[in-house]
């Protein structure tokens, strides 16, 4: 049959796309692994009805304006001390042209005023993250699930770490 009138569909449509929780990038929705991060596609999230000790928000989702992008923060951040969630993952990006946006600092900006208001408990800067800082020690003695996307968070300059 000629090319006209069938089409065949695209075995990436039909699978479908999801939103890695650690980088933001898109993967194939049944990848185990993030094939940018290497990160396990549930890495940090409790399973079942255990307690969600950390919380990812996607605030580059939509490419959002800086303050419809802290209008979600602060609205993520609430419903994060409702659930009693840890540690809140916000993933802001650092730039689509490589040279940093406006959404990483307004986001570092807004967390650090709400960590001066007493807040928040802990803000720090993914690519000061790491088990060997005292603010990654902190972080991870008081939330262990973050050992799981320890290699992917660390020295990443397109998320923050905010401890509740």
């Amino acid at each position: 049959m000629s090319g006209r009138g069938r089409r065949t569909p695209d075995p990436e449509a039909a699978i479908g796309v999801v939103q890695c929780v650690v980088c933001g990038n898109e993967i194939a929705a049944p990848t185990p692994k993030c094939p940018y991060c290497d990160s396990a596609r549930d890495a940090g999230h409790a399973v079942g009805n255990a307690r969600q000790e950390v919380m990812d928000v996607i605030i580059k989702a939509g490419m959002p304006s800086v303050e419809s992008a802290l209008a979600r923060l602060d609205q993520e951040l609430w419903r994060a001390g409702q659930d009693r969630v840890r540690v809140v993952r916000v993933i802001h990006g650092w730039g689509s042209s490589g040279v940093g946006g406006k959404l990483r600092p307004a986001c570092r900006t807004y967390l650090k005023q709400l960590l001066a208001a007493r807040r928040v408990t802990d803000v720090v800067a993914g690519e000061d993250y790491s088990a060997q800082t005292g603010p990654g020690r902190n972080l991870l003695r008081r939330c262990p699930s973050l050992r799981a996307s320890l290699n992917a968070d660390s020295g990443n300059q397109g998320l923050t770490l905010v401890g509740l």
